[in-house]
């Protein structure tokens, strides 16, 4: 197996965890859809929190991406991190479980919005490094755009194994949303032990840079 196929199947399999993103956005939207601006102004703290995460990721974290080992400890820093911080919306679901639409509520929700937002991003941009990085740099022919063109494919294909896993993490959600019986007609039982799951399932994800650094 070469090194790009190893960091592709890296890539794959940790982005395949079971995403509840989609489901907590239900969830919010069950509790405040009588506040519909204020729904709005969630998907715009989202924009903002990545825009900021974005920022700060090139302007203090990305030198750490410049060598493989210090890449490695990134990928495994920024995954320990969002994965401690997810667990953020079990509190949020106890608090909108008793609070309902109070300001405590909303206040709490923006924070976790906040939260949530920035550390995803910081969990996401190191695979874009990690996909740039493994671009082939040697020449695969003498016409500088066939190389070019090459290396753009060779980005785009690792690229694509991040939404595949993706993908794939939507599609293994369901049956254990099914499993669990989770729903809006039960008043979203068991929502907490999902997004616990998720977490513990996204630590775990860390072992899997033995696939890359062994």
């Amino acid at each position: 197996q070469s090194r790009q196929q190893r960091v592709g199947l890296f890539l794959i399999l940790r982005n395949a965890i079971p995403s509840i993103a989609y489901l907590m956005d239900s969830y919010l939207y069950s509790i405040f859809m009588t506040t519909p601006a204020f729904l709005q102004s969630l998907f715009l703290i989202d924009m903002i929190a990545s825009t900021g995460a974005s920022w700060s990721f090139g302007r203090f974290l990305s030198k750490y991406a410049s060598r493989e080992k210090h890449l490695a400890w990134l990928i495994g820093g920024t995954t320990a991190l969002a994965a401690v911080v997810s667990c953020s919306n079990v509190g949020l679901i106890e608090v909108l479980n008793h609070k309902r639409v109070s300001w405590t509520a909303k206040a709490v929700t923006i924070f976790v919005k906040i939260v949530l937002g920035w550390t995803s991003e910081w969990k996401f941009l190191p695979d874009v490094v990690l996909a740039t990085v493994h671009v082939n740099p040697r020449a695969y022919d003498d016409t500088a755009g066939r190389q070019s063109n090459r290396r753009a494919l060779e980005y785009g294909a690792l690229i694509s194994c991040i939404d595949f896993g993706d993908q794939l993490g939507a599609l293994l959600a369901g049956p254990l949303i099914d499993w669990l019986g989770i729903s809006r007609e039960n008043d979203w039982t068991d929502l907490d032990l999902l997004q616990e799951i998720n977490s513990i399932l996204m630590f775990l994800s860390i072992a899997l840079l033995a696939i890359i650094w062994r």
